[in-house]
């Protein structure tokens, strides 16, 4: 079973490589203290084309990350799981990235916390009064569409599920 895993783990982590190169043009454009997000964000949305349920429940019944909550360190998180697998395989491995700019897990979370802050605003240091630390935990971002969402619907929608930020849905 960990074989089959490896094979398509890989050739997922092969498409996720593949992205940012093809993509070096825009990569180009982004400002250099966004640079490693973006790349991690083409990481991301590569991992993301392939429908990785079976793989997740896979990984999960041998006791390995079902790749939930890469988002800030996608290509790490891959090249770790492989990394296990390459050891089950009794396979030496040594990650194949060929990029200088590879987000790494702490990384990821000091990226995450960087850009949070620059967009939301510094947490209030602990004991500060105000809900702000308390909210900033637990931001909720809905997507509706405008069309389908009465009033009634709106406000309920925003009471009951405590949404901080509605983004609208475009076609």
């Amino acid at each position: 079973m960990w074989k089959d895993i490896l094979g398509e783990l890989t050739a997922i982590r092969a498409d996720m490589v593949a992205g940012p190169a093809m993509s070096t043009p825009r990569l180009d454009e982004v400002h250099s203290n966004q640079e490693e997000s973006a790349r991690n964000l083409l990481h991301y949305l590569a991992l993301r084309r392939h429908d990785l349920r079976p793989l997740q429940l896979r990984l999960a019944a041998m006791g390995l990350s079902s790749l939930g909550r890469a988002e800030s360190h996608v290509l790490a998180t891959i090249d770790a799981v492989l990394g296990v697998l390459h050891i089950l395989a009794h396979r030496a491995w040594h990650s194949p990235s060929q990029e200088a700019a590879v987000v790494d897990i702490p990384g990821g979370q000091r990226l995450l916390a960087e850009h949070t802050d620059a967009l939301l605003g510094p947490a209030p240091a602990d004991g500060a009064s105000g809900s702000w630390s308390q909210c900033r935990a637990r931001l909720l971002m809905i997507t509706f569409l405008f069309t389908t969402c009465s009033r009634r619907a709106w406000t309920a929608c925003v009471s009951i599920a405590h949404m901080t930020t509605p983004r609208p849905g475009c076609a």
